[in-house]
């Protein structure tokens, strides 16, 4: 069901932050950045910054500044019990269709930005 699909985005924004907060204090105890920042945009930006090359982050950064705020947007779901379920979510002037298919691409994306998190966490 929809909602179904939005708990697990809100699960992934849950993960996505707790990974930003862990390679954030990587890179300082790493001496990459003098001090984590205190606000979540500062955090995104220094974390873009350091993940410049990574594209799989770059990629899931953006979707979740997109979706980090999910809980504010108007959300509906269409065909909800039929095979082509498809949540739309609301973002200020655009429209996030969510159906299976791009739902398995967002679990994919967000698997590769682990990946590449964790790489990152276990170098020393």
């Amino acid at each position: 069901t929809g909602e179904f699909i939005v708990n697990v985005l809100k699960k992934m924004v849950e993960v996505t932050e707790l990974a930003i907060e862990l390679a954030l204090e990587h890179s300082k105890k790493k001496k990459l950045i003098a001090s984590v920042p205190k606000t979540p945009l500062e955090r995104l930006e220094v974390i873009k910054k350091l993940f410049k090359k990574e594209d799989a982050v770059i990629k899931q950064l953006n979707f979740y500044e997109k979706i980090r705020n999910i809980d504010e947007y108007k959300k509906v779901s269409e065909h909800e019990f039929r095979k082509g379920i498809t949540l739309k979510i609301f973002i200020n002037d655009e429209v996030l269709s969510i159906n299976m298919n791009k739902f398995e691409e967002i679990q994919e994306d967000f698997e590769e930005f682990m990946k590449a998190i964790e790489k990152f966490l276990l170098t020393k």
